[in-house]
């Protein structure tokens, strides 16, 4: 396992004395701490930092700060991905026109444009449409586009390369970037808990031509883990540039589809260095999790070296979803359990139905269950069958079992 790092075009990898890099989804924000020897000199604020892992770009970082560290003849210097060209620069007063319908694309383009960023879009159409007279400036190029990306149902964050990616945080579970190995692991853990359960969501936006109004709206929903009727959980959008009541409702059925469940947020930590973004599906092999990178942090210390990815985190700028398909003009799939025919699957939305069932010694399917990127199957033979998308169906013996007659 190697990694270099620049600044500039100068190698300092021979001064870096650890480094830590990480990026979470929720806040679309990639940083970067180095500690190196005072060695190196005349760094400052806005230099490029580019960090390379088993000889990979993986991230370029603008120098936020120098400071003295610890140990003696050190200092620490703090870094941000191309995101800090948004956080640092404030907007004018920038308004919507009064007559002309703007969407939140075309926005997102123009507040990118001002500030120098580069901007690529990974999901079709021109998103929500902006409310007339609506103020986008008098604060920053980030919180800008936050709110205008929010409104949509977006999310973004800043590639390798420092292009700001916009877009449906959408994976297929059978897409899976990495398999992870018991021999690879150093910690993991499940938290299952109700900390961000919500089981209302309010939404304030514009002011509303058609109803002289502003827009408003609230939903409520009951969850099987309310412990009264009084037990209401809200969460809150509020966005000045939201068009029309329809978006307000899409916005908070989209909230309540990502908060009225329980979390199940992993955290694992892997030794070494691991090609890995957010956004990617891994499967943890012995566990039988397949989930979503949503934050990552990269250590390298004297110690050792290590990875830890957060899987499955909620946030509330967070609208992702996970389908089935590797198909990227479906994505989804219907699968149907026959009488004689095993098991058939179609593309949601166009085709036809495809056999799914190498594998299975009995065609007739009593029972079929999906389930964590695990598929399961009963049989009229009486046996379970079990598989993921990229394996046939395999048997699963049920060991020698007696009735209260003493018959096997």
């Amino acid at each position: 396992m190697s990694y270099s790092v620049f600044v500039n075009s100068q190698d300092i990898t021979q001064f870096v004395i650890s480094y830590t890099r990480e990026k979470e989804i929720c806040d679309g924000i990639g940083r970067a701490l180095i500690k190196v020897t005072k060695n190196i000199a005349n760094i400052k604020p806005w230099d490029v930092i580019t960090i390379y892992e088993n000889n990979q770009k993986v991230g370029m970082f603008y120098v936020s700060s120098i400071s003295n560290a610890l140990p003696p003849n050190s200092f620490d210097i703090a870094a941000q991905d191309g995101s800090k060209k948004l956080t640092d620069y404030f907007l004018g007063n920038i308004l919507t026109p009064k007559n002309t319908i703007k969407y939140a694309k075309q926005l997102i383009e123009d507040v990118a444009d001002e500030a120098k960023v580069d901007v690529v879009f990974n999901v079709s159409g021109n998103g929500a449409p902006v409310a007339p007279e609506s103020q986008i400036g008098l604060q920053s190029a980030y919180d800008s586009i936050l709110n205008l990306a929010q409104q949509s149902g977006w999310y973004f964050y800043f590639d390798k390369n420092n292009i700001c990616k916009v877009g449906k945080l959408k994976a297929s579970l059978s897409n899976i970037k990495k398999v992870i190995q018991d021999n690879e692991i150093i910690s993991f853990s499940y938290n299952y808990n109700d900390n961000s359960l919500r089981n209302k969501a309010v939404v304030w936006g514009g002011f509303d031509r058609i109803s002289n109004k502003q827009i408003f709206f609230s939903k409520r929903v009951t969850t099987p883990w309310d412990r009264h009727k009084k037990d209401i959980r809200s969460i809150v959008l509020s966005n000045g540039t939201i068009y029309s009541l329809s978006i307000a409702k899409y916005l908070a059925n989209l909230l309540l589809s990502e908060f009225s469940k329980l979390n199940k947020e992993k955290s694992i930590i892997l030794a070494g260095l691991h090609n890995l973004e957010v956004g990617d599906v891994v499967r943890i092999s012995s566990f039988k999790i397949t989930g979503l990178v949503t934050g990552l942090k990269v250590s390298v210390e004297t110690g050792g070296i290590k990875t830890e990815l957060i899987i499955d985190k909620r946030c509330p700028r967070l609208f992702g979803w996970f389908d089935w398909g590797k198909n990227p003009d479906y994505h989804d799939y219907v699968y149907v359990g026959t009488d004689g025919g095993g098991v058939k699957r179609k593309p949601i939305g166009s085709g036809g139905w495809n056999d799914f069932s190498s594998g299975l010694y009995n065609l007739t399917i009593k029972d079929l269950r999906i389930y964590g990127g695990n598929f399961i199957c009963v049989a009229d033979d009486g046996y379970a069958y079990i598989r993921d998308e990229d394996t046939s169906w395999k048997r699963l013996n049920h060991g020698s079992f007696f009735d209260s007659q003493g018959v096997e």
